[in-house]
C-alpha cells in the first residue's frame, strides 16, 4: 500500500499546515509572522483548507487523500487499487479477492486442487527394501508396527510378509518379522542368535480391503512377545528373548529380502502404510491406535508409503535417513478411496 489513508503529508502542501515558507514578508503582513501564506489563500484557504488542498476536492482532504480516487480512496484506503476490490482487501484479482489470494489462484482449485493421497499396493513380488543398518537391530525392547489393508484374507501362502529383518535360517540371521498367515491372522516371531523361534499368532481374523492396525511389541525385560490387532492385543507370550539377534540382512517391507526370497517368496497382497520401527514397548495395553503414525524420539525407522506413481524411493522421516528403495515394479502407487 501507498499510505495509510490518512492524508498526503500533514497539513498542507508546504511545512505544517500553518506556514508555506518560513514566515517571511510572503507569510504575512508583518514579516514572519504567517499571514498572507500560512493563514490565508495559499495556505488555510485554497492549498490547506479549501478546494485544491487538506479538506476538499483535489489536494489533501477530497480526491487525494479521503476520497476515491485519491490517498484514501484509490490509492491508500478506497476501493480500487489498496484497499478495495480488485488489488489488497477487496473481493478480487491481487491480494485479498475470490480471484486473488483467497480464491481460485492461491487456495482454490489453480494453486492447490482436490486433495489427492496414494496408497503402496503390493501384489506378485512386491518389496520395500531398505539399507543394512545397525539400527535396524534393536539392543533391548522394541515395537515394529503398520497399518494394512490384506487384498484377501486368506491364501495358499503360509506367509505373507508385512515387515521383516530377515534372513536364512541357517545362517542365524533371524530377527524379527509380522506377517499374515493363511487364515488371514497376524504371525508374528523374533529370534536371539543360536536360539529356536516360534510363530505367535493373534486370534483376530482380518477382513479384506479395511484397514487394519497390527503391532508387535517385544519385551526384553518380561522376555515376551505381544501383538496387537486395532489396537486389541493378544497373549503376551513368553518367548525368552533376553535380547534379540542381530543380522546384516536388510529390512524389508512386503517379503522377505533377496536372499531368502530366492528360496521361499511369501509376498503380502493389498496395502501397505505407515510402517514403524521403534526402541522399547508402546504398547502394554488395549489403546486406540492412531490414524496415521508419527515420528518422535522412539522411531528408529517410520515410512509412510504414500509416495506418488513413478518415485522409487520411500522416504524414511524418522529424521535416521534410512531411505528405502522399490525393488519391484509389483509395488503401485494408487489413489486412495480417501485420506486417512
Amino acid at each position: 500500500m501507498v499510505a495509510s489513508g490518512c492524508g498526503g503529508g500533514g497539513g498542507g502542501s508546504d511545512d505544517a499546515g500553518h506556514g508555506g515558507s518560513d514566515g517571511g514578508a510572503q507569510d504575512g503582513s508583518t514579516p514572519h509572522d504567517g499571514s498572507v501564506r500560512d493563514g490565508d489563500v495559499p495556505d488555510g484557504a485554497a492549498r490547506d483548507g479549501d478546494l485544491l488542498a487538506d479538506g476538499d476536492v483535489l489536494a489533501d482532504g477530497a480526491t487525494a487523500d479521503s476520497s476515491s480516487a485519491g490517498d484514501a480512496g484509490g490509492t491508500d484506503g478506497g476501493s480500487t487499487p489498496d484497499a478495495g476490490g480488485s488489488s489488497d482487501a477487496g473481493m478480487g484479482g491481487s491480494d485479498g479477492g475470490a480471484a486473488g489470494d483467497a480464491g481460485v489462484t492461491d487456495a482454490g482449485v489453480t494453486d492447490a486442487g482436490p486433495l489427492v493421497c496414494y496408497d503402496a499396493t503390493f501384489s506378485n513380488t512386491g518389496r520395500v527394501e531398505a539399507p543394512t543398518s545397525p539400527l535396524f537391530n534393536p539392543a533391548g525392547s522394541f515395537t515394529l508396527e503398520a497399518w494394512i489393508a490384506p487384498a484377501t484374507v486368506t491364501s495358499s501362502l503360509s506367509r505373507r510378509v508385512i515387515a521383516a529383518h530377515y534372513g536364512r535360517a541357517q545362517d542365524q540371521n533371524l530377527a524379527y518379522r509380522i506377517a499374515l498367515d493363511s487364515n488371514g491372522q497376524l504371525v508374528a516371531t523374533a529370534s536371539r542368535f543360536g536360539a529356536s523361534y516360534s510363530d505367535y499368532v493373534h486370534p483376530t481374523v482380518l477382513t479384506a480391503g479395511t484397514f487394519h492396525h497390527v503391532a508387535m511389541v517385544v519385551d526384553t525385560t518380561a522376555q515376551t512377545l505381544t501383538m496387537y490387532v486395532d489396537g486389541v492385543p493378544g497373549q503376551a507370550w513368553f518367548a525368552g528373548l533376553s535380547a534379540i539377534n542381530a543380522t546384516t540382512q536388510p529390512f524389508t517391507i512386503g517379503d522377505y529380502d533377496a536372499s531368502l526370497t530366492a528360496l521361499a517368496s511369501s509376498p503380502f497382497s493389498g496395502v501397505i502404510s505407515d510402517v514403524r520401527l521403534s526402541n522399547g514397548t508402546r504398547y502394554t495395553a488395549t489403546f486406540t491406535p492412531a490414524v496415521r503414525l508419527a515420528a518422535d524420539a522412539m522411531t528408529v525407522a517410520l515410512y509412510p508409503l504414500d509416495e506418488a506413481p513413478g518415485v522409487s524411493v520411500r522416504r524414511d522421516i524418522s529424521g535416521n535417513g534410512l531411505h528405502a528403495s522399490v525393488t519391484s515394479a509389483d509395488v503401485t502407487a494408487t489413489p486412495a478411496a480417501s485420506c486417512r
